[in-house]
């Protein structure tokens, strides 16, 4: 898990580098946000590989192991941008939207949380 959050803030800071170049202790400020799943994943198959090659077992049959925690993952930061108020689509009017605005009415100072 180490080696995942390492290589998310790695691949995060790598394709945002014009931020970081004047104040490189930032890169370290994880708890301002900033981290890539794609840099995680890539991150845990060079460790899992390497793994794999130190301790002679087969790398596909432990990847195949490791997939559902991949979806699991992915889930879980996908609720972490609902909540966070970010990445997600254009807002609707619709009765199956999931309440984006109602969110982020409530950082604005509005009462209700059923707008």
């Amino acid at each position: 898990m180490i080696f995942g959050i390492i290589g998310a803030r790695i691949y995060y800071v790598l394709f945002n580098l014009s931020k970081y170049l004047n104040e490189p202790l930032k890169i370290f400020a994880i708890k301002d946000g900033g981290i890539a799943i794609y840099g995680g994943i890539i991150a845990i198959a060079i460790y899992t590989f390497i793994f794999c090659k130190i301790k002679k077992k087969n790398f596909l049959d432990l990847a195949d192991y490791l997939i559902p925690y991949l979806a699991l993952g992915q889930s879980i930061g996908r609720w972490g941008n609902f909540f966070n108020v970010e990445a997600y689509g254009s807002e609707t009017t619709s009765i199956f939207r999931m309440g984006i605005n109602t969110v982020s009415r409530l950082h604005r100072g509005t009462s209700s949380i059923f707008i």
